[in-house]
């Protein structure tokens, strides 16, 4: 159980704990920035459709990770092809207890967002406010959608064949200590820290007289193919030995270890 979602468990109820107690947890820091930059390709491709690779590890998963100094847990769900997610935020640092967001979500293969339901200020479920009906450029709106698309781009990013590399880390043993004591379902022993893997990823250069010569691990964006009247997915490619190549931010070569 990732670090943000061990200490929901301890503050929370019978309820949320359940919950937790059938997910899977990852941690995705690592790779927020490829996810941002996926993110800002579509955009200026011009697509909002959310992409079917974006498919959970399992049913029930918990996505967690830290943004400038915020650590948020995603607590997703998914039926066919919709994911379901509730959001809660905890400020590092802070004695105070994860705060409940917002649950919202999106349908895969299409650019549908479903509702997005906000806490009050007690941070129990407030009011339910359809996209339609959201005011332009509202704060709330634009916070949910950038979660959806940050959330939807890491997902393909983990669901790209050989990427990424999943870390196995022990849950706090004060929660295992603690379901027993409840008598509740035993929460799984360990989470994943997700980071990529080292090597080469991707194809060489598909068109002919392609430059094949070794390049940094960079976005290759998804396009609108009209002959088949479809977007085909973007995808990773280059040696992370190289270093990440972002449009708007580029690392330092990674090194083995």
């Amino acid at each position: 159980m990732t670090p943000l979602a061990a200490r929901l468990y301890r503050r929370g109820d019978s309820t949320i704990r359940s919950i937790l107690g059938m997910c899977q947890f990852v941690e995705i820091s690592a790779i927020l920035d490829m996810a941002q930059e996926m993110g800002r390709a579509d955009v200026d491709a011009g697509c909002d459709i959310y992409s079917e690779l974006a498919q959970l590890p399992a049913p029930l998963t918990a996505v967690e990770y830290c943004f400038e100094g915020t650590r948020s847990t995603l607590l997703c769900e998914q039926h066919g092809n919709e994911i379901h997610y509730s959001a809660f935020y905890e400020i590092e640092g802070s004695e105070n207890p994860a705060d409940f967001r917002f649950t919202t979500g999106f349908v895969l293969g299409t650019p549908m967002n479903t509702p997005i339901t906000w806490a009050n200020f007690e941070g129990e479920p407030g009011y339910e406010t359809p996209n339609a009906r959201m005011p332009e450029g509202d704060l709330r709106q634009r916070t949910a959608r950038s979660t959806s698309l940050l959330l939807e781009k890491a997902l393909c990013i983990l669901n790209q064949p050989g990427l990424v590399e999943r870390l196995p880390r022990p849950t706090d043993k004060r929660v295992i200590r603690e379901s027993a004591k409840d008598r509740l379902s035993a929460p799984p022993t360990q989470w994943f820290q997700c980071k990529i893997r080292h090597g080469l990823h991707g194809t060489a250069g598909d068109q002919p007289g392609a430059d094949t010569s070794p390049r940094p691990l960079h976005y290759v964006r998804k396009h609108f193919k009209p002959s088949v009247q479809k977007w085909i997915e973007g995808y990773w490619r280059g040696d992370i030995e190289l270093g990440v190549h972002l449009k708007w931010y580029s690392p330092q070569p990674s090194r083995a270890g």
